[in-house]
């Protein structure tokens, strides 16, 4: 049964497409193939800057210059 709740985001978990996370194997894949990196550098980067998605990506996009 659905929560009436508007503060109850339990059915959102696991949806937030903002963070690239580090076990994602695929988005991984994506960003290496976006920013043409290797996956590796992208597993560097988020050691780096962390696992939200929209700094992963300033990240690489400048590292590319």
């Amino acid at each position: 049964m659905a929560s009436n709740n508007p503060n109850d985001n339990r059915g959102n978990l696991g949806n937030d497409r903002s963070r690239g996370g580090e076990s994602q194997k695929l988005d991984v894949s994506l960003l290496a193939k976006k920013f043409n990196c290797s996956e590796d550098e992208v597993q560097r980067a988020i050691q780096q800057v962390g696992n939200d998605r929209t700094k992963l990506e300033e990240y690489l996009r400048n590292k590319r210059r």
